[in-house]
């Protein structure tokens, strides 16, 4: 893995790295980079699998991605985070380890409790925010 520096490197040799092509704020079209075909399938594939695996973290960034996208813009982007995991894997010799579906609310319980506070007083009921331990 001394060849790839970063995982970017990785990522852009892979050939699923996204393209920044624009000009004046408009995006246009490009070409994917050719890459290995075995590579692109297997991972493509994994992608897939894991975006519809019950309470694995793939499935939660796809649809943490797919909010108001189509199906394969956040599909793809689900391989860069495989292709980073791998990277990740290789360069220090370890198994993955799924980080679980509930990852996102794990990492930030405030943001949760206030993204559902707010849809809950979009229905037109009042929510008031108390930590657990002053509740009581």
């Amino acid at each position: 893995m001394s060849r790839f520096p970063t995982q970017g490197h990785f990522v852009a040799w892979s050939g699923f790295c996204p393209g920044n092509n624009q000009s004046g704020g408009r995006r246009r079209g490009a070409r994917v980079r050719a890459g290995d075909r075995t590579l692109k399938r297997a991972i493509m594939e994994a992608a897939h699998a894991g975006s519809r695996k019950k309470g694995s973290f793939l499935k939660a960034r796809y649809h943490r991605l797919a909010g108001g996208e189509g199906r394969s813009a956040p599909r793809s982007r689900s391989v860069t985070a495989i292709l980073k995991s791998v990277y990740h894997m290789l360069a220090r010799g370890t198994r993955y380890a799924d980080l679980g579906e509930d990852y996102y609310e794990r990492r930030n319980p405030e943001q949760l409790a206030r993204k559902l506070a707010h849809r809950i007083e979009k229905l037109g009921f009042v929510v008031k925010l108390e930590p657990l331990a002053q509740a009581v």
